[in-house]
């Protein structure tokens, strides 16, 4: 599954003198949560279903990479798919008390948040539909849900 998202942004990510950090330093993308990003999308005049449906593919990784950080769940359980993508930067120092329903739910959220992207992927795209850019250095996964933007929580 890791592969074949980070295929697909590759495929989208233009290869540009700009990629890199200070392009990310500017983008609208790099400094909104991915869920601003989709709210505003979704708000917008004129909503690209497949746009919306990038977004909320990866908005269900990064809500994935919450869970774990906040459940303190780093690098013992990697055997497991979705725990296979690294958290960056410090562990969390209060992690909340790990139960085992909490693997239930962090899989269920994940599985309801792809479902969601794939209707809207599935959506047809409206005539006026615009094209938008996403760069692989744009995208940032607010792991600490301290609403900055560190080292280690972009896709790169």
């Amino acid at each position: 599954m890791r592969s074949i998202i980070f295929a697909a942004l590759f495929v989208l990510a233009p290869f540009s003198p700009s990629f890199g950090t200070a392009h990310a330093q500017t983008s609208a993308f790099s400094i909104r949560s991915l869920s601003e990003q989709i709210k505003d999308v979704q708000d917008s005049a004129n909503p690209n279903p497949f746009q919306i449906g990038m977004l909320q593919s990866l908005r269900a990784i990064e809500g994935m990479l919450q869970t774990r950080y906040n459940f303190g769940l780093g690098a013992s359980l990697r055997s497991l798919p979705l725990f296979r993508l690294p958290l960056p930067g410090p562990a969390n120092p209060r992690p909340e008390p790990f139960k085992g329903q909490v693997i239930t739910d962090l899989m269920t959220d994940f599985l309801q948040g792809m479902s969601a992207a794939q209707t809207s992927l599935d959506a047809e795209l409206p005539q006026n539909a615009r094209a938008f850019e996403l760069t692989l250095q744009d995208i940032w996964f607010d792991i600490d849900q301290n609403g900055i933007r560190i080292e280690g929580e972009g896709a790169l």
